[in-house]
């Protein structure tokens, strides 16, 4: 195991690889597998400049900053629930070693010469202040909302906030808000490890010992621009990634004909609210073998089923949908938090009423393709492409998918029982966000998976979101049950829609004047 991890660069198990691999590890896989990559060299320590550049993930969010203004669209809030009896001094204390040790959470965004540049602060004792409040259980879910969706000030303001809500001597939330500037999804794992990890220290007078970085974010920038090389070489990583997105994404709709109920206005609020639903265990374990037969990942069956209900909705047949990847082709990048992940843009072709295993085929084809050329930023393809750009609406995907395979881990503070909650700031990054997370049994067996529907409040009543979801868990069931066949044959109405349309809308019986038809036309025309 260890020699394939190794020969791998990733932290893969071998049930990972050969049962059920995620987007994430489809992506690390297929990187590797790349010869344009096996030569890649490893991030290491690399010399700084004076102004030290963002990252192409980081430009685009100080772009959209400066366009729009200090909004909460890109906050990450995490609510962790502590029972028990907590010592807020030795949490601030480990708040701000959490800080001193990662970077990011210390960088600011100011300009020189019209440029933004990161600001790193140096570590001292002390960088954030618990911000410290005392409610009533009914007032939390309130104040969560409230204060994750807060912008932040990126010239000049942190960007985390720690606020610690207490409903009870023994019951807390600590709720840490993020700007996704300085850390993403896979950054959370880094961050709770080493925050607890530094509590237990402080609980007990010690000085943390956090795992060692080796590289930092800073050195991660640097080095990332040196491996997709000069945009001016033809022969460089950067031009041949783009030559086949170019070619891949050409002719792409400008945008996807969905179920809206508004119209789009011309600036979006980014309003937003989520519509949940479940995949029972039974049905994940159909889902799960579904993929092993077919050689795909559980990933690719839901992305072929939202392609398949959005072409049965009436939105075409030429289906581009957005997912995050984790972008740390580098084991180096494992403990860091920042913001590493890339977007890509994976296009379903659902043309000629395909069955859903021959779609699924495609799906997989279109996603190990596009993994091998993950390097090259979203904002250089959205330059390159040039589609036309408006404040309405998101350019090349208005739909984003994100799966996970396995659930975040409740962080282990030293006397506290604990557990995540889930915060939403009430915002909406695209028009539609599927964003799935698949539990499995101690043993590994498939035990259901939690799905959200994020969707834009400018443009869908929660109705119709609702409607989505329970269309899209029908699909699923019948697409596992007749993968063969054709995606137009499988079942998306309830029992009740059924009836409406073909018993009730259908109904046609009444009562007749007993007259001529060319007299009834004579009537009519008068």
């Amino acid at each position: 195991i260890t020699r394939i991890n190794t020969t791998l660069n990733t932290n893969l198990t071998i049930r990972d690889l050969f049962d059920n691999p995620t987007t994430t590890q489809l992506a690390h896989l297929t990187q590797n597998q790349n010869p344009h990559n096996r030569n890649r060299p490893a991030l290491t320590t690399q010399t700084r400049p004076e102004h030290l550049p963002l990252s192409h993930a980081q430009q685009r969010l100080w772009i959209l900053d400066q366009i729009e203004g200090p909004t909460p669209t890109y906050n990450i809030p995490l609510a962790i629930h502590l029972t028990g009896t907590l010592n807020t001094h030795a949490l601030t204390q480990a708040l701000n070693d959490l800080i001193n040790h990662h970077e990011p959470l210390r960088t600011t965004y100011p300009q020189h010469n019209d440029q933004p540049y990161q600001h790193i602060h140096p570590t001292q004792p002390t960088h954030l202040t618990l911000t410290h409040i005392h409610t009533t259980p009914d007032q939390l879910t309130h104040h969560h909302t409230t204060h994750a969706a807060k912008p932040f000030n990126l010239s000049n303001e942190l960007p985390i906030r720690a606020t610690l809500f207490t409903t009870s001597p023994t019951t807390h939330t600590l709720l840490l808000t993020l700007h996704h500037i300085a850390a993403d999804g896979w950054s959370l794992t880094p961050l709770t490890t080493d925050l607890t990890t530094a509590y237990t220290a402080r609980l007990n007078n010690h000085t943390p010992k956090l795992t060692p970085l080796t590289t930092h974010y800073a050195d991660y920038v640097l080095w990332h621009n040196q491996l997709l090389g000069n945009p001016e070489d033809p022969n460089s990583e950067h031009n041949r990634q783009l030559s086949y997105w170019t070619e891949t994404l050409a002719d792409l709709p400008e945008q996807l004909a969905l179920p809206y109920d508004h119209p789009r206005p011309s600036t979006p609020s980014h309003q937003g609210d989520t519509v949940t639903f479940h995949i029972t265990p039974q049905l994940h374990t159909h889902l799960t073998g579904l993929a092993h037969t077919t050689g795909a990942s559980t990933f690719m069956v839901i992305q072929t089923a939202i392609a398949t209900l959005l072409t049965r909705l009436g939105a075409g047949t030429d289906i581009p949908l957005g997912t995050a990847i984790a972008g740390r082709t580098d084991e180096a990048t494992d403990n860091l938090i920042g913001f590493f992940v890339n977007t890509l843009v994976l296009r379903n072709n659902t043309t000629g009423d395909p069955s859903f295993r021959e779609l699924l085929e495609r799906t997989r084809n279109t996603d190990l393709t596009a993994y091998t050329n993950q390097d090259i930023p979203f904002n250089h393809l959205v330059e390159t492409l040039n589609p036309h750009r408006t404040n309405a609406l998101h350019p090349l995907f208005q739909v984003m998918l994100a799966h996970r395979s396995t659930a975040p881990e409740n962080p282990q503070f030293d006397g506290l029982n604990t557990h995540i909650e889930p915060v939403h700031p009430g915002t909406a990054k695209f028009d539609l966000t599927f964003d799935l997370l698949e539990e499995h049994t101690p043993e590994g067996k498939p035990n259901g998976t939690h799905g959200h529907i994020e969707y834009s409040t400018d443009l869908f009543e929660r109705s119709t979101v609702e409607g989505l979801a329970g269309r899209l868990v029908r699909l699923l069931e019948a697409a596992t049950t007749e993968p063969d066949l054709p995606i137009s044959k499988l079942e998306i109405l309830s029992p009740e829609e059924r009836e409406l349309v073909i018993e009730r809308w259908n109904d046609t019986t009444r009562d007749l004047p007993a007259a001529t038809l060319p007299e009834l036309f004579a009537a009519r025309v008068a």
